[in-house]
């Protein structure tokens, strides 16, 4: 992975967050969260750098943390998360 490729944050509490994505090189990107309580992740999708990408996780709260992925759609990165291809 080269800089500019990825964004990956935590999000301890899952609260809706919204992300500068104007650093990643890409056209088009890929987002996923990743769930480390049970290590599966869910995809959310391909969609254009528009510059900002604001991420909703599935539960909010103590004990629902996350982490967000947001990748270069091109480089065809493994899944994240149990087996490379949840």
């Amino acid at each position: 992975m080269a800089a500019g490729d990825f964004l990956l944050a935590y999000l301890s509490y899952g609260k809706e967050t919204t992300f500068n994505t104007q650093k990643l090189k890409a056209i088009q990107l890929k987002a996923w969260l990743f769930n480390p309580r049970d290590g599966r992740s869910i995809s959310l999708g391909t969609f254009d750098n528009a510059g900002t990408k604001t991420v909703k996780p599935h539960s909010e709260g103590r004990g629902s943390d996350w982490v967000v992925i947001i990748e270069d759609a091109g480089k065809n990165y493994s899944d994240p998360g149990i087996g490379g291809n949840s």
